[in-house]
């Protein structure tokens, strides 16, 4: 998504229409986005998609910890806290 977000925000850097622009903003993530990912991260199917799971939690919460788009909330670490428990062993 952040990707996508960026190529329409260049899309509009390089033809800056009306069209172009609602487009890049209506991409852009948030702190709720960044939420709705760690709460699937805390929820793996199968012990295999366990390691990934975490890793993509990680990223999450690197991404949210620099403030790009927005800065972690106290869902935000709860649902870290939840991939913790659910990925990693004890």
């Amino acid at each position: 998504m952040t990707r996508r977000y960026h190529d329409a925000k260049s899309e509009y850097n390089n033809n800056p229409t009306k069209r172009n622009k609602s487009r890049y903003k209506l991409l852009k993530p948030n702190v709720k986005t960044f939420t709705s990912v760690l709460n699937a991260c805390a929820r793996p199917v199968s012990v295999s998609e366990k390691e990934d799971a975490f890793e993509i939690a990680k990223l999450v919460m690197a991404e949210l910890s620099v403030g790009t788009y927005g800065k972690p909330n106290f869902l935000s670490y709860a649902a870290y806290l939840a991939v913790c428990a659910t990925t990693l062993e004890v």
